[in-house]
């Protein structure tokens, strides 16, 4: 009896703990969970107005700026300078609702792009053709 109540507890607080694989789902929550409310134009037009042109860029095999071309860019360290990589992003997908957060992130990395690239490009602050 003494050792089916020591089972019985040691099941009942094992089950009490989040597995990894919930762990690791709230860990992509709390890093990429806000892309679910975010507003890509109001973002960029924020960012604007505090003179951040920094486009959004999201990690894959290698980082990607969604709607403005490599071409814009003339070295490695002038896309480090002017992204802000959207954290959690990546090509190592770990389960559905990362996928789907990627997916977001990529969508709003677009929107947002296009927003701050012809803000950019209309007025002159910088000048890269599409």
């Amino acid at each position: 009896m003494r050792y089916v109540l020591i089972l019985f507890a040691c099941l009942t607080i094992a089950s009490c703990e989040k597995t990894e694989r919930e762990k690791l789902e709230q860990e992509i929550l709390e890093e990429m969970g806000w892309l679910y409310s975010a507003d890509p134009i109001e973002d960029a037009l924020e960012a604007i107005d505090n003179k951040d042109y920094r486009f959004m860029a999201v990690y894959g095999y290698s980082l990607s700026i969604p709607s403005v071309p490599n071409k814009c860019f003339s070295s490695w360290e002038e896309i480090e300078s002017k992204t802000k990589p959207i954290k959690g992003t990546s090509d190592a997908i770990e389960n559905y609702e990362h996928a789907k957060l990627n997916l977001i992130a990529r969508e709003y990395a677009e929107r947002y792009n296009v927003q701050l690239f012809f803000y950019l490009k209309d007025s002159g602050v910088w000048g890269c053709d599409l």
